[in-house]
Parts: C-alpha cells; structure tokens; sequence
C-alpha cells in the first residue's frame, strides 16, 4: 500500500491574514451570540419534596435564537446534586395551551376527588 504525502502549501506574509481577520472568522461561525442560553428573567422553582424540585425558566435557544419554556428536575442526594434528565423544552407560544391543558387537569381530579 502506498500512502500519499498531502501537498505543501507555502503562504507568503502578503497571503498570510492579519489576526484581528481571524478573529473575527472564527466570530462568525457561531450562529448563536455567547450568551444564547441566559436566563431571561430568574428562573422560578417549585418544590416536589426535600430532594426534588421543578426549575421553570424562560431561554433562548434553537437555531434562531427564539425565547424557549423550559421546565427540569433539580435533585439534591448524597451522590448527585443537579440537574436531571427528567424536563421538557418548548416555544413560548405553546405555555397559553399548555396552561389551559394543565387546568383541565386539574378540574377533572378534583371532579374525581384525587384533591
């Protein structure tokens, strides 16, 4: 088997960019700015037990950058402090439907008694 040798290229000063051009190469190739996943206002928590809470937040995420709902499990154990892999990520625009889903719900358990 014969292996190749990849060709030499020589790069003279005048070919050779200047490193602000550089950085700001490597700038544009992100599609999101650095601060894409912030949270934008504190996020809210809500108490399960002792170990486990629900994390709800508001980031942006995606491809465009378009605000996000995002609810996680947080647990607090001897072994494992943090976040979990138990949540759910969705646009904005569905918290209105999901909100009217949830007080449903919530009417129909406490028309069966489970309240």
């Amino acid at each position: 088997m014969i292996k190749l040798k990849k060709p030499t290229v020589i790069k003279t000063v005048a070919e050779e960019p200047e490193k602000s051009q550089k950085a700001e190469k490597s700038s544009k190739s992100n599609k999101l700015p650095s601060d894409a996943y912030r949270d934008e206002f504190e996020p809210l928590e809500l108490e399960v037990d002792e170990t486990r809470k629900f994390v709800l937040s508001v980031k942006r995420g995606g491809e465009l950058g378009l605000p996000m709902c995002d609810i996680r499990q947080f647990q607090t154990t001897e072994v494992y402090t943090g976040f979990t892999k138990k949540g759910i990520n969705f646009p904005i625009e569905m918290l209105p439907d999901l909100i009217e889903q949830m007080q449903e719900i919530y009417e129909k358990c406490v028309e069966s008694k489970l309240l």
